[in-house]
């Protein structure tokens, strides 16, 4: 009986994988490539464009390959193994999308079936499937993080899985450099793993203030401009982001994910909305002014179910990696909901929980 619900279990994943197969293929066809082949003036990507004219040498300013303001290497390299062929980086990024859920789903206690279509609820990971981008690529970075904090040993796979967030961003790289150390290095006892995440959030309070004014960013967020954008959520990321420069990261970290993670209604509300009833030639960018909103939404009731079927345990890895994703990505002045795209997996494997009770401290393996 036990193989019978088991052969079920894997029947209902891969049909859902083949439905999501075909979701992915409609949305790339009848909204992404025309987009990116200049029939359409909706725009549906991030940076897809900038990315394979640079990698065709045909994009007007130089961006930096690896640096602090900046990361367009993975891509690149996507695009130049595929000669720039659309179609065929999509069929790359979902087999990329597979191999992270099977690595996720190797997660104890959890409905897979539940977590997987948790997970295909992101508009923004449809979109990242259909094209060019850095989000699946953290998607996959951090599903391989999380899977060599279950295992011993892995020296080639931690060696990848650094080299993949190098490919990302600089952060990723130092996200799974430090999750690593946390996870390997430091004893796995609850005690070592909170006084890890302290002093990881002291550091990092400590030295911001330091490092912002070595790279000349406290200019940047003493502007009046930035009060003012979107980014800004009305002024009260302004307010955060001078509580980090002031040491005081520890207060800013929680408000500032949560910016991050759900958005901010408040920017939804400035968007000229009529502009979606005019013709199609005009300009619209579909993806930070609809997708990344959607994005945000569709965030909250995850985060209601991570509440109510997952008991808070820093021993979970799940939950130990989404604070050290948090303290290292909140360090950006600026609240971009696609850097914290790759906590999303992580919030969906807590919301597919089975046994809220049944999982307590004891479980480092999850």
């Amino acid at each position: 009986m036990r193989n019978i619900q088991k052969n079920q279990h894997k029947a209902v994943f891969i049909i859902i994988l083949i439905t999501y197969s075909v979701l992915v293929l409609l949305v790339f066809f009848f909204f992404i490539d025309p987009s990116l082949k200049g029939e359409s003036a909706w725009r549906w990507t991030a940076d897809t464009t900038t990315y394979m004219e640079l990698a065709k040498g045909t994009y007007h300013q130089d961006l930096e390959l690896i640096g602090l303001s900046g990361n367009t290497i993975g891509p690149i390299l996507i695009s130049r193994l595929f000669n720039n062929n659309t179609f065929l980086i999509v069929i790359f990024n979902y087999a990329v999308f597979i191999i992270s859920c099977f690595l996720l789903s190797l997660t104890n206690n959890i409905s897979k079936i539940k977590m997987l279509l948790l997970i295909m609820m992101s508009p923004m990971l449809l979109v990242s499937i259909g094209s060019l981008s850095k989000e699946i690529l953290g998607f996959l970075d951090i599903s391989l993080t999380l899977f060599i904090c279950r295992t011993t040993k892995n020296y080639y796979g931690i060696a990848i899985t650094l080299l993949i967030g190098i490919l990302v961003r600089w952060q990723m790289a130092i996200f799974v450099l430090l999750s690593v150390i946390l996870c390997k290095v430091v004893p796995q006892t609850e005690k070592a793993r909170w006084n890890g995440l302290l002093i990881l959030l002291l550091i990092t309070s400590l030295l911001y203030p330091l490092i912002s004014k070595a790279v000349d960013l406290d200019a940047a967020l003493s502007t009046e401009a930035l009060k003012t954008t979107v980014e800004s959520n009305s002024g009260f990321n302004y307010f955060l982001n001078d509580l980090q420069s002031n040491y005081m990261m520890f207060l800013a970290v929680i408000p500032k994910s949560l910016l991050n993670i759900v958005y901010s209604p408040l920017a939804f509300l400035e968007i000229d909305h009529s502009r979606l009833f005019l013709s199609k030639s005009s300009y619209i960018d579909i993806f930070n002014d609809y997708i990344v909103f959607l994005q945000g939404i569709v965030s909250i009731p995850i985060l209601f179910l991570v509440g109510k079927n997952s008991s808070i345990s820093i021993m979970k890895n799940s939950q130990f990696l989404i604070a050290i994703y948090c303290i290292i990505f909140s360090l950006s002045p600026f609240i971009q909901t696609r850097y914290f795209f790759p906590v999303y997996p992580l919030l969906c494997i807590e919301a597919a929980f089975e046994g809220k009770d049944r999982l307590k401290n004891n479980n480092i393996h999850r």
